[in-house]
């Protein structure tokens, strides 16, 4: 796991891009059809970015589980994690940080990355989490979230998710 690196923005940008494309392209000619496609291409685009936050978070539980010597801890960390469902800073990211690197790693990863940047990250990703609970949950609405603001979001947090990321393996090379 050592030199892989978890939230890399291309990963991430280019298939919002891709969505961005096509929302505008969409919106250019008003039509029931093409009223569809926004709908279908903003809630694409709100819950691909929320899948690939999730993820990196457990691939950040990664730099911390192979870590342990018993298989059994390993197994234990990685299940309390898959229980952690969305992505907002406190109820989940956090919560995900908390088991994977205790308490003391929590505050050095928090400390590492300023107060200023985690107000912004809690932020966005409040954002994100709203746009994709309301693209989850209803259909015939068109949310708020275009494939723009979802891009704008994001090129706001990966910098600091990479801090994240960065801060966990650090710690993890001093304390492990």
């Amino acid at each position: 796991m050592g030199s892989k690196q978890i939230f890399t923005k291309t990963e991430i940008l280019t298939p919002l891009a891709i969505l961005d494309r096509g929302y505008n392209k969409a919106s250019k000619v008003p039509s029931s059809r093409n009223n569809q496609l926004l709908k279908i291409y903003s809630k694409i685009a709100v819950i691909t970015a929320g899948g690939w936050i999730e993820d990196g978070m457990k691939s950040l539980v990664e730099i911390s589980a192979i870590k342990l010597r018993d298989n059994n801890g390993q197994c234990r960390l990685r299940g309390d994690v898959e229980f952690i469902f969305g992505f907002s800073y406190k109820q989940h990211f956090s919560k995900a940080l908390m088991f994977a690197f205790g308490a003391h790693g929590l505050e050095y990863i928090e400390d590492e990355i300023g107060a200023t940047d985690l107000v912004v990250l809690e932020s966005s990703l409040g954002n994100l989490k709203s746009w994709r609970d309301h693209a989850a949950h209803s259909y015939s609405v068109i949310i708020s979230a275009t494939p723009t603001r979802v891009i704008g979001e994001m090129s706001k947090i990966i910098p600091i998710l990479k801090k994240i990321e960065k801060s966990t393996k650090k710690y993890r090379d001093i304390h492990f």
